[in-house]
């Protein structure tokens, strides 16, 4: 199903226009959430100082080390190999 904006009513178009700005919108039922509404990409209505900054590969190089033996099997779990 496909709706323009402008054949939603007054309320359902607040809302969404909030969605645009990065909200969330829960639907619940029966204190239990069955929906999120959420904006997609490829829409942005923020101004560019509010656009988060690209990410770039190789920054967190050096941050963390991985033991040469990560990979092995551990002795705990011989018995189920």
């Amino acid at each position: 199903m496909q709706l323009e904006f402008s054949q939603l009513t007054p309320q359902t178009q607040e809302l969404l226009s909030n969605i645009l700005l990065g909200e969330e919108l829960l639907i619940t039922a029966e204190n239990q959430t069955v929906a999120k509404i959420v904006r997609v990409n490829g829409i942005d209505t923020r101004s560019n100082d509010e656009k988060p900054k690209r990410r770039r590969a190789g920054t967190a190089k050096g941050n963390f080390w991985m033991s040469p033996d990560f990979n092995e099997p551990l002795e705990d779990f011989a018995e189920y190999m």
